[in-house]
């Protein structure tokens, strides 16, 4: 029976979101440059033409899934704001649910991690990241102005080096790193 228009959408999504948890996968436990297109479509279930068919190359597969993740703070920064109007509270909300979130996406923060020492496999996306960096920076240094930090702009940056620093030891010691501890650490220098 043919196919409507609604179902083949429907595949191509499945296919598409097949296709970057593989690659996230193989790419966090092979390394990006260890995995070919071949080692994804083989593990996907799926043939290298309809991954190519999808996606232009294994950087542009890359870019999607570094993408999808900034998508992901951008969004938490969306609900926060929308979440309160106490500048403390969205801090709270914010730094909660995106410790959450890097306690269900370990693969995510472990590829991430691994790309920031390879320079030159990231060099096309770096525009792209600072100019998306940029705006998340710009949006937690207005949370920081209105709870009344002296230099928001820099507390924007060190909050910042904080959360991924707690990220950073949680991919790398597991469930063993006193995670919630630090959430509570951070949340007590802000008084939220």
């Amino acid at each position: 029976m043919p196919k409507t228009k609604n179902q083949f959408e429907l595949l191509r999504q499945r296919s598409i979101a097949t296709i970057k948890r593989t690659a996230l996968e193989l790419f966090a436990q092979r390394g990006y440059h260890h995995t070919s297109v071949s080692d994804i479509a083989q593990e996907a279930d799926i043939s290298k033409g309809l991954l190519y068919n999808y996606f232009e190359n294994k950087e542009a597969l890359l870019k999607e899934i570094i993408l999808d993740a900034f998508e992901v703070s951008k969004q938490l920064f969306v609900e926060a704001l929308a979440h309160d109007e106490d500048p403390c509270e969205q801090l709270r909300y914010l730094t909660e649910r995106s410790i959450g979130w890097i306690k269900s996406n370990m693969q995510y923060w472990r590829l991430l991690i691994s790309l920031s020492f390879q320079a030159e496999t990231i060099k096309p996306l770096l525009p792209t990241l600072h100019e998306l960096e940029m705006e998340m920076m710009v949006k937690s240094a207005d949370i920081f102005r209105r709870i009344g930090v002296t230099n928001p702009e820099d507390e924007a940056m060190f909050y910042g080096a904080i959360m991924d620093g707690i990220a950073i030891q949680y991919t790398q010691v597991g469930e063993q790193y006193p995670i919630d501890k630090m959430v509570e650490m951070v949340l007590a220098r802000y008084k939220t």
